[in-house]
């Protein structure tokens, strides 16, 4: 049964539903918003207690920037659950922008330093073990995650403390040390897709035992504060030296080749003489 569906719907209903909520979400992480407006309506002729849908919808219409029209299907999940945290979130969210007259897109109202990365504070981590396409599709680009260490690595989670993914890339285990040892971090959605989620973290404060220590690798710009000697096109006196002595072995050697030839023909002209002497 769809999530928040009511009970009484019959079975081709609740298969109806179960069918329009997978295509809905398809379209949440495919950003197709228009089409998801579409099918989220459809969802709640059928079923006007869908909580799950009127976030979805609101969602897509924020996206749209539908501004009204998304704080209407927020309100509207309110009325069902006075509580619920992603309503509330996304209510609190679309009155900061209007208040700060920021325009919604398709990636949120983003400040435009907040995914500046700077080499030793600020890392992009790909999750692993990723929540259900029905959690994902709620998130959006620029929202806000919570880091918390465990034992098998640093898991991402949302505002209510949904576990969205892990981190156990080769950073784990000092990342999560440093949480523990008292440093602080802001982490936010980098991008989200179906099989996807990247989250940039960022250092904010380091604990005074790891003043020192940057939480993530510096990038190596290629500068080396050296030429080696052998790039210095420069002649050397040793280079003359050489060639000097290089001209005065060839000298001799062709000295000594030339004795050899005047011997061995003076050896001919002699064998000769021998010869006739003999006979």
């Amino acid at each position: 049964m769809p999530e928040n569906s009511s009970p009484t719907l019959d079975p081709t209903t609740l298969q109806q539903l179960k069918t329009l909520e997978t295509q809905a979400i398809q379209c949440a992480l495919d950003t197709n918003w228009g089409k998801a407006i579409e099918l989220n309506k459809q969802i709640l002729q059928l079923d006007g207690s869908n909580i799950e849908s009127h976030n979805r919808l609101g969602r897509a219409y924020s996206e749209s920037e539908q501004i009204e029209k998304a704080r209407s299907s927020y309100r509207s999940v309110l009325k069902i659950d006075p509580y619920n945290s992603i309503a509330l979130k996304n209510l609190e969210r679309l009155k900061a922008i209007s208040e700060n007259g920021a325009k919604i897109n398709a990636s949120g109202a983003l400040s435009p330093d907040l995914f500046m990365e700077e080499p030793g504070k600020t890392k992009v981590l790909e999750a692993t073990e990723l929540a259900g396409p029905e959690i994902l599709a709620q998130l959006h680009t620029a929202d806000r995650i919570n880091l918390q260490p465990n034992a098998k690595g640093v898991a991402f989670q949302d505002a209510s403390g949904r576990k969205l993914g892990l981190y156990q890339g080769d950073l784990a285990q000092k990342l999560t040390n440093l949480l523990k040892g008292g440093n602080t971090y802001e982490a936010y959605v980098k991008s989200v897709k179906p099989s996807e989620l990247k989250i940039l973290v960022r250092e904010v404060q380091r604990a005074p035992k790891y003043i020192n220590t940057p939480s993530f690798p510096t990038v190596d710009n290629g500068f080396k504060p050296y030429v080696h000697e052998s790039a210095v096109d420069s002649p050397a006196p040793e280079v003359e030296h050489e060639s000097a002595d290089t001209a005065a072995t060839e000298a001799a050697v062709a000295k000594k080749i030339a004795s050899v030839e005047s011997l061995a023909e003076q050896e001919l002209d002699h064998t000769p003489e021998s010869t006739e002497e003999e006979e």
